[in-house]
């Protein structure tokens, strides 16, 4: 039996790390699938990259709004930092360049305890789970049929439901809150009825 040869590969230039963390912070999965083409792409000196929406979508199969969709998915879960650059043309006039991706702020922000794992697991299997995933199947067939100033439009809509969404939680929890000292504090009145405790003194 002829014996197999394999070529020999760096393990610092053919493969990259991926934190086990990343699959235990309830990403989409689209929003994974960014995040490891740009560990892939990251200097592993500056851990930073610089590319462009569309050659992100190029490497993972998604179109530009959805990629920046899940760029913005990262930032808010404290993944990824991204800084606007510019490119000078050669007539002098500065106009906006790729985004410069830097990566290390998830083992710094992981280190520091400023991403919890624990925090906010959909369970496997539940109904929010199926509705979710539905949600985001719907989503992107929905994307794939429109074009470039549907697309956006679609994009600001759902920017849009999800920053009413993030308010109306936050003020519920406020409300709620406030509502829960309420009662704590008539709970402890004991002279606002017409009736004594037996077993109290005094």
């Amino acid at each position: 039996m002829r014996k197999q040869s394999w070529t020999k590969r760096d393990p610092i230039k053919n493969y990259f790390p991926l934190p086990n963390e990343i699959y235990d912070l309830g990403l989409s999965r689209g929003a994974i699938s960014v995040y490891s083409f740009l560990l892939r792409r990251e200097d592993r000196k500056t851990y930073q990259c610089l590319l462009g929406y569309r050659e992100i979508g190029e490497g993972v199969g998604m179109c530009v709004t959805t990629v920046r969709k899940y760029v913005a998915e990262l930032e808010e879960r404290s993944l990824i930092r991204t800084e606007r650059t510019t490119v000078t043309t050669k007539d002098g006039r500065k106009r906006n360049g790729r985004l410069l991706y830097h990566m290390r702020d998830t083992l710094e922000n992981l280190y520091f305890g400023n991403i919890t794992p624990n925090d906010q697991i959909v369970k496997s299997g539940t109904a929010l789970e199926k509705a979710m995933e539905q949600s985001a199947e719907c989503e992107e067939k929905l994307t794939a049929l429109l074009e470039d100033k549907e697309k956006a439009l679609l994009l600001r809509l759902i920017n849009a439901e999800n920053e009413i969404g993030s308010t109306m939680a936050l003020e519920n929890f406020i409300l709620g809150f406030r509502l829960g000292v309420r009662m704590i504090l008539e709970a402890l009145d004991e002279d606002d009825g017409s009736l004594l405790d037996p077993n109290k003194e005094g």
